[in-house]
């Protein structure tokens, strides 16, 4: 059994939470991670659960990006700090490698 077990759900289930939460936390197409800010999509957006091991329910989970869901695991009092990160893009869509 994967990680998240069978809260996680099937994969009509995950289609509607990843949407939800696009629309949710965003314009429906696109949201920011609530750790760094950067821009998710559909493809890139994951579900990152607020109270670890509960389950999928709406008011227990928030957009992040993979990088910040790996880098918080479990740990509910984790905060995001940009030394973390090679920032690329800042939460406005300015790319610092174009400067």
């Amino acid at each position: 059994m994967r990680a998240g077990g069978e809260k996680r759900g099937n994969c009509y289930d995950r289609h509607a939470r990843k949407h939800w939460l696009l629309a949710t936390f965003g314009d429906g197409t696109k949201c920011k991670c609530v750790h760094c800010g950067r821009t998710l999509t559909y493809h890139t957006i994951e579900a990152d659960r607020i109270v670890a091991g509960a389950s999928y329910r709406h008011s227990n989970i928030q957009p992040s990006c993979h990088s910040c869901n790996l880098r918080r695991s479990d740990n509910a009092d984790w905060v995001y700090t940009p030394v973390e990160h090679i920032i690329t893009e800042d939460s406005w869509g300015v790319d610092f490698n174009a400067v």
